[in-house]
């Protein structure tokens, strides 16, 4: 299981950025496509308070 924490509030899914970093793309890619869940999270903060905000979906741009 992978969990993802995602604090920007304009996030509609999730994906690696391949070009930004090319290891951790591929690396996630082979955990995905083996059958490893991936759980992205959502999350704002406000007044010194993390608030769960949604489960986002995993965008997948292969």
């Amino acid at each position: 299981m992978i969990i993802i924490l995602v604090f920007r509030q304009d996030a509609h899914s999730f994906a690696p950025n391949g070009e930004l970093d090319p290891e951790f793309s591929l690396t996630f890619r082979k955990a995905v496509d083996s059958g490893v869940k991936v759980f992205p999270i959502q999350f704002s903060f406000e007044n010194n308070t993390i608030l769960f905000q949604s489960l986002l979906p995993v965008f997948e741009n292969k």
